[in-house]
């Protein structure tokens, strides 16, 4: 049987590429908890751990098209086990484990994993809640080889038959296991561009997580949009502060920087920490959500010092604040630049504007409650106003233009655009738009575009509040009150009330003692409304009510949770 091509071996084959031609560039540089000094790790070590990892999971039976659960934290264990599951042409799971324990039990029943690779806490909470019991066949436990011990009895104890192994042991296992199999079952498997690579999980923010499959080809036209849109370079040093980008940073050529944090928890990162990284690493590009960023432009900003050696910031997650960008860009160098994408996990990345564009152009629009501008589409990619609907659509809805300025719901075609949802044909009936054109995918946002073709977010299809003769969108709403200086943040829902649906704007104050007396509250109120009297949609609030903390998505710590906040008003008026 001849040698695998690089073709031959899907997306990992950068990973091999960057081997050759970058060997003794650093491709990792992770920090231990207890040791100041850095951990690093060549392109061409990291290409020997991924072939290690590749034989382990063969020794242990994995076939192509095998699904094989991966949660753990960015890291050596991290790029080997994801890239060495694409390289045999398995399909890597990953489950964002903030989504709760509910519905990671369910998403992994979902998809039959045969494999669960985690850290020490993935694998103590796989044996508490029997996560995947009748699927998984081996588990693999990253770092702590004395924890891995006391799960394995514990897994025991629980009657789970799953083989136990350390990383190091799955990786050793190859060269035990392969005298005894023939040279086929040695030889790589094929993984082609049109081939399953992963299943990721959506954030359930607004709904059931969903998994969503990728294919090789589709991971490869995500690399070459990050690459043109942002000028990526071998060579560059990348901040991995969110897993999955993080994948993408050795796959590109860039020194993967991974800070200690809880990866499910970026609003509560050490601002300090990032800043030493940044500083003592040279780092050159970041990936950070809003609530993240804040915190450290908050930081840099008090110790009035800049980031000097970034060149780029990329920010998604949810919309990123004009204050935000305004002070983040104080920060960096004249020739640097913030970046927010837009897109979902089903489409990545969609549309994409600088943070020079939107200071100078479209937030003074954003203010007064006409959206956030999200940028033109980028290369490849079509995107469609079409009318909303929360049932299935006809395809041939894209057929009828939308005029400059008509809010609809959002739907787009491209190379990053998949293709369906796994083990849920009416999710995918109701969210795929099949079209002579290609496929479309419907994104669940709202928003319109604009003369120049840019487009404009305004927020989610199903967080909408259907009035008599008119619909409330939460982006343009929500603008008109956050203006006031004592709101953090505000929050449209509807509640209801009487047979119909009653809009009421919930607050989130920024901290102030004053704020929390009856009188200033009262003061308040009336000053929100009279801000809402001169907007047409705002007008239709008269209630108003504040709350201490908001409620945020998992993955970001970024998107309101409006879910949960409607019924949390819905109580409180009752």
């Amino acid at each position: 049987m001849s040698a695998p091509t690089h073709e031959d071996l899907g997306i990992s084959r950068w990973i091999r590429i960057r081997a050759e031609q970058q060997g003794n560039v650093v491709a990792l540089i992770a920090e231990g908890e207890s040791e100041p000094t850095a951990n690093t790790v060549t392109f061409r070590k990291l290409e020997e751990a991924v072939e290690q990892t590749a034989a382990g999971l063969r020794a242990c039976g994995v076939q192509p098209g095998d699904r094989v659960i991966v949660m753990v934290e960015p890291g050596l264990a991290f790029f080997a086990a994801a890239f060495g599951i694409f390289r045999i042409g398995a399909v890597m799971i990953g489950v964002d484990p903030g989504m709760g324990i509910r519905r990671v039990r369910t998403a992994l029943n979902q998809v039959e994993p045969v494999g669960f690779i985690g850290n020490w806490k993935a694998q103590l909470a796989r044996v508490l809640f029997r996560w995947g019991e009748h699927s998984v066949r081996f588990s693999v436990t990253a770092g702590h080889p004395a924890v891995h011990k006391l799960i394995h009895l514990l897994s025991m104890f629980r009657g789970m038959k799953a083989t136990a192994l350390t990383f190091s042991q799955l990786q050793s296992a190859a060269t035990r296991i392969a005298r005894s199999q023939t040279p086929a079952l040695q030889e790589p498997s094929r993984a082609r561009q049109h081939e399953p690579a992963a299943i990721l999980f959506t954030s359930g923010s607004t709904g059931p997580p969903k998994g969503v499959l990728y294919t090789h080809g589709l991971f490869e036209a995500q690399l070459d949009a990050l690459r043109n849109i942002y000028s990526i370079r071998p060579g560059e040093r990348e901040l991995a502060t969110f897993p999955l980008f993080a994948l993408f940073a050795p796959a590109l050529g860039m020194s993967a920087v991974i800070p200690i944090m809880d990866f499910t928890r970026p609003g509560a990162v050490d601002p300090e920490h990032l800043l030493s990284l940044i500083e003592r690493h040279s780092v050159t590009s970041m990936f950070g959500s809003p609530a993240l960023l804040r915190r450290l432009s908050t930081v840099v900003i008090e110790r009035d010092t800049r980031l000097s050696s970034l060149r780029r910031v990329v920010s998604a997650g949810a919309p990123v604040p004009a204050d935000l960008l305004a002070r983040l860009s104080s920060a960096l160098a004249e020739d640097a630049s913030i970046h927010t994408p837009y897109g979902a996990t089903e489409a990545l990345p969609v549309t994409s504007i600088d943070a020079a564009e939107v200071l100078a152009e479209t937030a003074g629009d954003t203010v007064v409650g006409r959206g956030v501008c999200v940028g033109l589409p980028c290369q490849g990619m079509d995107v469609r106003i079409i009318p909303i609907e929360d049932g299935e659509l006809e395809a041939s809805v894209l057929d009828c233009a939308t005029p400059p300025g008509a809010i609809g719901e959002i739907a787009v075609r491209g190379p990053v655009v998949t293709a369906q949802y796994v083990n849920d044909t009416q999710a995918t009936q109701t969210a795929k738009l099949f079209h002579p054109n290609g496929l479309y995918h419907r994104m669940g946002d709202v928003g319109y575009l604009d003369e120049g073709g840019r487009l404009w977010f305004c927020g989610r299809k199903s967080e909408r509040v259907r009035l008599v003769g008119k619909e409330l969108y939460t982006v343009p709403v929500e603008a008109i009150f956050n203006r006031h200086r004592a709101v953090a943040r505000s929050a449209l829902v509807g509640v209801p009330h009487a047979g119909t649906l009653q809009p009421v704007i919930i607050i989130e104050l920024h901290p102030r003692p004053a704020w929390e007396t009856p009188l200033e509250r009262t003061v308040l109120t009336a000053e929100l409304l009279n801000l809402a009297r001169g907007d047409a949609d705002a007008a239709a609030i008269h209630r108003v009510l504040f709350h201490p903390r908001f409620p945020v998505d998992p993955r970001h710590n970024a998107k309101i949770g409006r879910p949960e906040l409607a019924r949390w008003a819905r109580a409180k008026l009752a």
